[in-house]
């Protein structure tokens, strides 16, 4: 048999290197920004950019819309985009200049450097600069520098300006129900909606209860100032604090507060200057009635404050206490498992729960943990059934086989009708939709090739959660909260007595959108005790897979 080798060329070695997966990162922040550059133009110029270069395979356009620049960790379409860099699905990415890519000078370079180490480049256009260049970490610490400055002098430039417009009395005005704005930006009173703004106030002199005010405001069939009906008595709330209906405005009653490069929103208490603009324009109610629904107001809180001090004062009463329906609690991992005078039952539940259910959940995860530890044996076979059908790829591998025949056969269309010659205006506009398709149909593409290498991620993470299971010793002695959270990713109270834990294997957030049907969910284990002390029932509990 002859034993052939080929020896390929230089060139053809050259070639196959220069092969690479190329993403894309685009942001926007402002309308202002929209109108200059709209995002659908910068995501199909990339698109088009990658998609039709002949050394490149496309990996997928990331962006953020609405998003500052000044913090990563906030934008969904860079964190994806640096998940699958990490994951070494990407070699290089296009960026249209480093203030769209980030202001904060510290974050910048973090992700730089590290990418760097993986060989991973980000181009920036408009700067002309590459990442990979070991020589332009000091023009990027500058400009980044630079970029990061004018971000905060133009924020505070705006503060300055709004303050500077309060202290004459002058401000910038905003829809508000019960009112109508003039074109000179003046409030004036819109009386059908007026009539029921006193109505409300009237209402809650009386007592009645705000879903009994929400009811009537419904059935008015009136709109809030976005033109969504009204569906919550919290908008009922808002109508009855806001001190636009007296007639005056407040400005000032939360500021800015820059940690670093943080920025958060925080109450007014005196840090900043406040301003308040009496008879800005006409009322709707009087100040006494509107004084007089604010005195409820201030009461009811007062009550509150104190109900929580007697909840953390007397432990024995907490029994009237019961959570929120349909929503999940976290579990604490702050604690410091060393501390022996730290009371552990006590810190490892969230404290949004109630002081009720830490009793009854400590029971809950020992119950839990015994039974994983001396069951799971058995539940195994469970476990990677349901497993398997949560993150099974067989349907994700068929959708992709058959996108990208839909991509290769749009692209087909496309090469023979781009060799025509001459093109007729037809033939041209034609060129122009199989190209608006192929671009469409890429970005599917690579969205399913992201959700495949997510269940990759996912199927390790399940290995991880059965190992840490199978090491647990029975029976339980302690509560650590290292072993508790590396297993179970958070708990429902599902109904007075019922009580679900979760084991996250998808990796999906934990949420009131993502547990709508609890029931649907997985069941690997259930059992129930019978509570002791001022209340006597039976505490159900289950172990859900999600």
């Amino acid at each position: 048999m002859k034993d052939i080798k080929i020896i390929q060329s230089k060139q053809a070695k050259a070639y196959k290197h220069q092969i690479k997966r190329v993403a894309a990162y685009a942001r926007v922040s402002t309308k202002q920004e929209m109108q200059e550059s709209s995002l659908d133009i910068q995501v199909r110029y990339y698109a088009k950019e990658i998609i039709f270069h002949p050394d490149y395979i496309f990996a997928g356009i990331y962006y953020d819309h609405g998003k500052s620049g000044t913090s990563m960790k906030k934008r969904d379409g860079l964190q994806a985009l640096l998940k699958k860099v990490y994951a070494g699905h990407i070699d290089l990415v296009l960026v249209k200049s480093l203030s769209r890519f980030a202001r904060n000078t510290i974050d910048a370079l973090k992700v730089i450097q590290e990418t760097r180490k993986l060989g991973v480049e980000f181009f920036f256009e408009k700067e002309n600069l590459s990442s990979l260049d070991y020589t332009i970490d000091m023009i990027l610490t500058m400009m980044a520098g630079l970029a990061e400055a004018e971000s905060q002098q133009i924020s505070s430039n705006i503060r300055w300006g709004h303050r500077s417009r309060a202290k004459n009395g002058k401000l910038h005005i905003h829809p508000c129900f019960g009112y109508d704005i003039t074109k000179d930006r003046k409030y004036i009173i819109n009386e059908d909606e007026a009539e029921t703004v006193r109505a409300i106030f009237q209402m809650k002199l009386a007592g009645e209860k705000p879903g009994t005010i929400l009811r009537y405001v419904q059935s008015k069939n009136h709109r809030t100032t976005r033109g969504y009906p009204f569906t919550k008595p919290s908008q009922i709330q808002t109508i009855l604090k806001n001190e636009k209906y007296a007639g005056k405005i407040i400005y000032g009653k939360t500021y800015i507060k820059v940690d670093g490069l943080e920025k958060k929103s925080c109450i007014n208490n005196g840090e900043q200057p406040k301003y308040i603009i009496n008879n800005h324009h006409e009322p709707i109610i009087d100040i006494e009635t509107f004084d007089a629904v604010q005195a409820i107001y201030d009461k009811q809180k007062r009550k509150q404050k104190k109900r929580k001090r007697l909840d953390l004062e007397h432990y024995e009463q907490f029994g009237y206490s019961i959570p929120h329906k349909k929503k999940i609690y976290r579990l604490q991992t702050n604690l410091d498992v060393n501390d022996e005078e730290t009371n552990k039952q006590d810190y490892l539940i969230s404290s949004q729960l109630p002081r009720f259910y830490h009793k009854h959940l400590s029971k809950v995860l020992y119950r839990s943990l015994n039974a994983l530890s001396r069951k799971f044996g058995r539940m195994e076979l469970i476990f990677d059934h349901h497993t398997n059908n949560l993150l099974s790829k067989d349907d994700i591998l068929t959708e992709l086989t058959d996108q990208e025949h839909i991509v290769e056969d749009y692209m087909r269309q496309y090469y023979a009708l781009g060799r025509k010659t001459p093109k007729s205006k037809k033939d041209r506009m034609l060129l122009y939709e199989l190209e608006t398709l192929i671009i469409q149909e890429s970005i599917n593409y690579t969205a399913l090739e992201d959700e495949y290498n997510n269940l990759e991620e996912h199927q390790q993470h399940v290995l991880d959660i059965k190992k840490r299971i199978k090491a647990l010793t029975y029976p339980t002695q302690s509560l650590n909260p290292d072993i508790i959270n590396s297993i179970f990713d958070g708990l429902l109270i599902a109904d007075y007595d019922t009580i679900i834990l979760f084991i996250n294997v998808t990796g999906k957030k934990l949420n009131h959108h993502t547990m709508k049907n609890t029931e649907a969910k997985p069941l690997l284990h259930t059992g129930a005790y019978k509570t002791k002390g001022r209340i006597d029932t039976t505490i159900k509990w289950s172990i859900r897979l999600c």
